[in-house]
């Protein structure tokens, strides 16, 4: 914003002064010689050097810069960098009605200078350049206090700009004519202000179609609302816009909010973005649009982060500053509060509800190397660190063959995520085999070994009060390697070819379990197959060495003698995978008539718990024994390899038809689980009409509390489908349907 009779008195003022001091366009001058601009000018050789900056009636020259008012050298001038370094000099009279008038070349000022009273219709001038500001300083006038052609750049320390006397034409206490406003980082305090509220002046102007740049260390505190626009501060009074007659900004603590989605940061805030304004009862606030609906299974969850000058404080709920959690029932505006006061925070909106606390699995967590945590370090959603669930609200893992070493670490999230976690709730040394305080959101849990050790890991949730995040409990329990371990072992062999079973130990546990699978029939021969093997490595694990002789021969596909086959115990789609195959076909009984294992899986037990391994047969092809060429491929139906019929089922059933007995075989037996139910999809030990709602909620992609595939599918097609909630309903309702409903699965 231009000040037409403000300039046009300011070039008079130069013009009259011209006998004295001729200016050269952007370059300081003396009478007697020309200097460069402003850096070099105090190289040349000669004295006599008079440059465009006066202090009251006081021309700099290359004779006083030094001491410019012959008072110690509280006002010097740096011609190489044109900076006037000011300590609170005593300045009298002025010079073109300006108390410091500078023209020629972009001028800085440091230091500090407190004025006590106005001397000038202007306190500091640059005629034609630029002004950079960096110190404390209170400049007063009676029109204009702080005035420069170009741009104003506030570095840093306090700035007061003031107009002191109504009785003479205000115009602007801080003013760039024609160019931008910056204030920066190291600025704490900015003050412009005018007192003549009867004219069409403000405290702060600029050109028109310039910016104003404030870092967001600043809060503009004065006016309340205010805005800078089109070359003003303003603000509404009312329905009416309003020049600012004071503007204020202030290096006050700026906050931000922050959490775990896209809408809030993703836990990585910015002090420019989500920042929360004061509101008129003193606290804290921001409003955002179109949030999305909170997706199943998860919290949306916040914190206020204040930023104050150098420190960074991260304010959350309590004295151990959880996270404040809430959900999103449907998309909508969120308005987030902060108290600086009371410290708390709310979270408000139509379609903000309470948070639900779902623990789909939980993850031991931590600086993972070698044995421990299986290498993975500090990954929530590992899943060879997905702990068995032994009971509800208790989890377990274990990890053998643990090195002797100092510090080892460990925490407990949930779902994959860090939303929900748990860790040590003071920090102290451990103590092994003991429940300890589990702290929510709390810190790494450390622990040493003495010696090579089998660590245990156990989260207890049964006590968990929620609301207040305490109650969950943690233990540790580290024995020598090799150490038997003891409690309840359940593991369920589950395979679209070999049916289903299951076996329980109790007490001492065995240190491996042999899982055989047999297709006991002297007729035919298996020409080839394909096999992918899914297990939880937390509880069992399928290792090498225990699947290959001590020559390296492998031991997993027993019918092949240990040739023409490969296994791979690191697979992408499952945790193995394995195949062979050979032309002439191999005997599925020996020459005794005594069955041999198509696939044997010896797993190392390593915890303890409820456990599934799954053997997926996806190729498997067979032959009638007198004529291996004549052989039929058969197929999992959701697999790559499916090519529109001949299902895995389908060679099940005819192999069955013609005498095959095809089971599984557990070693050591342990004792027997009661076989699943074909149709109890809902694994309650009957076929009721909450199993159709159950296949049907299943398919919903609905949340279903218990659920079994195998005891799902009620037409025994390979697959679970709409078509076998209808088979367990006209089962219900005794119409035709597959007879094996209601029966065992074998």
């Amino acid at each position: 914003m231009k000040k037409a009779l403000s300039l046009i008195l300011v070039m008079v003022l130069l013009i009259s002064a011209l006998p004295m001091t001729v200016f050269a366009a952007g370059n300081p001058q003396s009478a007697a010689q020309t200097a460069p601009l402003g850096k070099g000018a105090g190289d040349l050789a000669d004295t006599g050097i008079s440059y465009g900056l006066w202090l009251g009636s006081t021309q700099v020259t290359d004779a006083n810069m030094d001491d410019i008012l012959n008072d110690g050298g509280k006002a010097q001038f740096d011609p190489l960098t044109n900076t006037l370094t000011l300590n609170n000099p005593k300045i009298t009279g002025e010079h073109n009605d300006s108390t410091i008038f500078c023209s020629g070349f972009d001028l800085t000022v440091k230091g500090r200078y407190t004025m006590t009273a106005a001397q000038a219709s202007n306190a500091l001038t640059v005629f034609d350049h630029s002004l950079t500001l960096d110190g404390n300083f209170t400049f007063l006038a009676w029109s204009e206090a702080v005035e420069a052609s170009h741009d104003i750049n506030v570095e840093g320390g306090r700035v007061v700009a003031r107009l002191v006397d109504s009785a003479y034409a205000q115009y602007y206490a801080f003013c760039s004519d024609a160019g931008n406003l910056i204030f920066g980082d190291d600025v704490k305090y900015f003050e412009a202000e005018i007192t003549d509220t009867g004219r069409t002046s403000c405290a702060i102007s600029y050109d028109t179609e310039g910016t104003v740049t404030v870092s967001p260390k600043l809060t503009l505190t004065e006016p309340e609302g205010g805005r800078f626009k089109e070359g003003a501060c303003v603000y509404n009074e009312g329905s009416t816009q309003k020049w600012a007659k004071r503007v204020v900004l202030e290096d006050k603590p700026v906050y931000v909010v922050t959490g775990n989605t896209d809408w809030l940061g993703n836990w990585s805030p910015k002090i420019d973005q989500n920042v929360m304004q004061k509101n008129s009862q003193g606290k804290y606030e921001i409003t955002i649009q179109d949030v999305p609906a909170t997706p199943a299974g998860k919290n949306d969850a916040v914190k206020v982060v204040q930023y104050k000058r150098d420190e960074t404080n991260w304010i959350g709920v309590g004295a151990k500053n959880y996270n404040y959690e809430f959900r999103l029932s449907a998309k909508g505006s969120v308005t987030v509060t902060y108290d600086p006061e009371s410290g708390e925070i709310s979270v408000t909106g139509s379609t903000v509800t309470d948070p639900v606390y779902t623990i789909s699995y939980i993850t031991a967590v931590g600086n993972g190397e070698g044995n421990w945590l299986n290498g993975q370090s500090w990954d929530p959603d590992a899943s060879v660190n997905r702990m068995t669930k032994v009971k509800d609200g208790i989890y377990e893992i274990a990890y053998k063959d643990v090195p002797d070493g100092w510090q080892y670490q460990v925490k407990f999230a949930a779902n994959g995520t860090w939303d929900i976690n748990w860790g040590s709730e003071d920090d102290d040394t451990i103590t092994f085999g003991s429940p300890l305080q589990a702290g929510y959101n709390g810190g790494n849990i450390y622990f040493d070994l003495d010696e090579e050790s089998d660590v245990t890991l156990r989260l207890d949730l049964t006590k968990m009060d929620w609301k207040k995040k305490t109650g969950a409990t943690y233990t540790v329990t580290a024995v020598p390697a090799g150490s038997t371990l003891t409690g309840d072992l359940t593991v369920t062999s589950k395979s679209n070819f070999f049916g289903t079973k299951s076996v329980s130990y109790h007490g001492d546990l065995p240190s491996q379990v042999t899982v055989e699978y047999y297709c006991d029939t002297d007729k035919y021969l298996f020409i080839n197959g394909q096999y992918g093997v899914n297990y939880d490595p937390k509880v069992l694990q399928l290792n090498k060495d225990s699947n290959t002789t001590s020559r390296g021969k492998l031991t997993v596909f027993p019918i092949t003698g240990g040739s023409s086959s490969l296994f791979n115990f690191n697979a992408n789609n499952y945790n193995a995978m394995g195949n062979f195959a050979q032309t002439g076909g191999f005997y599925l009984v020996d020459e005794d008539g005594d069955p041999i294992p198509v696939v044997r899986l010896v797993f190392d037990v390593v915890g303890s718990g409820n456990t599934e391994v799954e053997l997926d047969v996806e190729v498997q092809s067979c032959s009638p024994e007198d004529d291996p060429d004549s052989y039929t491929s058969y197929y999992k139906k959701d697999s790559s390899y499916y090519n529109g019929h001949n299902e895995i089922s389908d060679m099940k059933n005819a192999l069955t038809k013609d005498g095959a007995k095809i089971y599984t075989v557990f070693s050591p037996e342990g004792s027997p689980v009661q076989a699943l139910i074909l149709g109890d999809a809902d694994i309650d030990d009957d076929v009721t009409i909450f199993d159709a709602t159950a296949i049907q909620r299943h398919l919903a992609e609905l949340p279903v509390a218990k659920f079994d595939k195998y005891a799902a599918d009620a037409d025994e097609d390979g697959d679970v489908t709409i078509f076998d909630a209808t088979a367990i309903q006209r089962y219900l309702a005794q119409l035709p349907t597959n007879k094996n409903i209601g029966k065992p699965i074998v």
